[in-house]
């Protein structure tokens, strides 16, 4: 597995390619593109399996291409060139086969998380808690398996062009905060019971926002901001994110009082499009090939939220 990620302000980078190839004696022994992965305990990295040939020491270059996310702010002319690091390992299959693995069986069946594992010095990849983001908080509606923290700048970052508020939407799982990239997302802003804009979302990278979809939007008091997933997640997920469902469904805020930014605004979503398998899974047991029931819950109304959100679990396994 691959972390990429910025030293100076120990931001992820989601979308970026990235190549592996791995040399024995100066000779290939195999070269392939890894992809873009979730994972509860080591957040958002790039993976996959190799095949060696056998014990040994190798050496693997690791080629990192530019960032095609649009970037803002501090971001804007960074990362525009590939990059490569070659580090040198040992491999013993002994060493591989005495791995340990940890069960939970006497909480099989319960909904629980598992915990961010140390990465060595390199950053967690947690996004910014909600209440810490940049602009006034417009609430954080949550479906199944998925934050979706939005909030409202007076101005946009620097790089994106337009004189309205800046919408940013910065989507994570709900418990380690682990960022969601690679979506696609609509805003619809209602007033006096008709459409009064519509936009899609850019997905962006920025130093204060973190990675976010984002766009200016006329969004005025009383209005109501509908968020319309489009396109789902585009990212392979470890056991826990694993489950998907080709449902799309719309988040709805309300942007409550315009004049009184450190008020709460109302609003909320019934659901919005899974991005994992955050419901409790029987410890030791696989369930590749089934798709697990959905959870079921009430919609919520827009009158008791933000303070009644259903918030489920991530599953130790």
């Amino acid at each position: 597995m691959a972390t990429v990620w910025d030293p100076e302000t120990e931001s992820i980078l989601p979308e970026t390619g990235v190549e592996v190839a791995i040399e024995q004696d100066s000779e290939l022994v195999t070269q392939e593109v890894v992809y873009p992965m979730l994972s509860q305990t080591m957040g958002f990295h790039y993976g996959g399996n190799f095949s060696l040939a056998g014990d040994g020491s190798y050496t693997v270059d690791v080629t990192v291409g530019a960032v095609r996310t649009r970037r803002t702010g501090g971001f804007r002319d960074r990362f525009e060139e590939p990059a490569t690091l070659s580090v040198g390992f040992d491999y013993a299959r002994a060493d591989r086969d005495a791995l340990s693995v940890e069960r939970f069986d006497d909480r099989a069946g319960t909904r629980d998380a598992l915990a961010p594992m140390a990465m060595g010095g390199f950053p967690d990849g947690k996004l910014p808690a909600a209440d810490a983001l940049p602009g006034t908080l417009l609430g954080t509606p949550t479906s199944d398996d998925a934050t979706l923290a939005t909030t409202l700048l007076d101005n946009p970052p620097a790089g994106v062009d337009g004189d309205n508020p800046y919408l940013a939407v910065s989507a994570r799982t709900p418990h380690n905060r682990r960022v969601i990239p690679a979506m696609a997302l609509t805003a619809t802003v209602r007033r006096d019971g008709g459409m009064a804009a519509e936009t899609g979302l850019t997905r962006t990278l920025d130093p204060e926002l973190g990675y976010h979809y984002g766009a200016t939007l006329d969004v005025q008091s009383g209005d109501e901001l509908q968020l319309t997933p489009t396109v789902q997640p585009q990212v392979a997920r470890h056991e826990g994110y694993d489950r998907r469902d080709g449902r799309r469904r719309t988040a709805s805020l309300g942007r409550g009082d315009a004049r009184n930014p450190r008020r709460r605004l109302r609003g909320g979503c019934s659901s919005i499009p899974p991005t994992g398998d955050e419901t409790g899974r029987r410890a030791g047991r696989s369930r590749r090939g089934r798709t697990p029931a959905r959870s079921r819950r009430p919609g919520l109304s827009r009158a008791n939220l933000p303070n009644s959100f259903s918030r489920p679990t991530e599953p130790r396994r």
